[in-house]
């Protein structure tokens, strides 16, 4: 496991949140990651930037359609 350990950098951009995008011009899964991004960085101490490309790098490694298909990799 390794242990992540939050520096005033990574405080900083947890604390800024999103812009608010028409939801429309998002895919429908962008949108959702979207929406949970703000509490997975919170939980991960990193930005939620980081969260969506993240989660963009896995679909694309997995080859999912889907954050539902990627999961279960992690299971």
């Amino acid at each position: 496991m390794v242990e992540c350990r939050p520096t005033s950098h990574d405080s900083i951009l947890v604390a800024q949140r999103i812009p608010a995008w028409p939801a429309a011009s998002l895919a429908g899964w962008l949108t959702d990651v979207l929406r949970v991004a703000g509490g997975i960085a919170e939980e991960l101490v990193i930005s939620p930037n980081t969260v969506v490309r993240h989660v963009s790098n896995i679909l694309a490694n997995t080859g999912s359609a889907n954050r539902t298909e990627a999961a279960r990799y992690a299971s």
